[in-house]
């Protein structure tokens, strides 16, 4: 949606809203105008990070669950399209998401998968310098939970190919 938008517009009028990965938030209103003549068409340049008060349906077994970091990504890697699809790298800042970690634990997860385009690089765009090992201590904090794993972490040689 994001890199195709307006060419699937263009061959499918028929379609009566279009929401790119930076607009999900918006889905309610795309739904609650049916019959318009023309369709909504929301494809921006994507800015939303979702929270803790963001409705989510846990699509793990009840014990496990993923915790998003961040979005987006600020590298320029020769073989990726996600900086220009989901954006710049936007870190969640800590309160937000350690609200959904006790959220979680509430409901009985024992394993948060921490997950970005980059966790390696969480926290980096974030004002007060916060970085994954501060993420982690929080996390570790979280009452009822006794493990973690971290997903897409990036070697620095990767981004340009040379695995240097």
């Amino acid at each position: 949606m994001q890199r195709y938008g307006y060419k699937l517009k263009r061959e499918m009028p028929e379609v009566d809203g279009w929401a790119g990965p930076g607009e999900i938030h918006r889905i309610t209103e795309l739904l609650q105008k049916p019959g318009r003549k023309g369709s909504s068409f929301l494809i921006n340049r994507p800015a939303f990070l979702p929270d803790h008060r963001t409705p989510r349906v846990q699509s793990t077994p009840p014990f496990s669950a993923y915790l998003k970091i961040a979005e987006g990504c600020s590298h320029r890697c020769s073989f990726c399209i996600i900086p220009q699809l989901r954006g710049p790298l936007r870190s969640r800042s800590l309160s937000p998401w350690l609200n959904e970690t006790v959220q979680m634990a509430e409901r009985g997860v024992q394993e948060v998968n921490l997950i970005a385009q980059d966790t390696t690089m969480y926290g980096r765009d974030l004002r007060g310098g916060y970085q994954l090992e501060d993420l982690v201590e929080k996390l570790i904090q979280v009452r009822g939970f006794p493990g973690s794993a971290f997903f897409t972490a990036i070697p620095k040689g990767s981004r340009t190919g040379s695995w240097n």
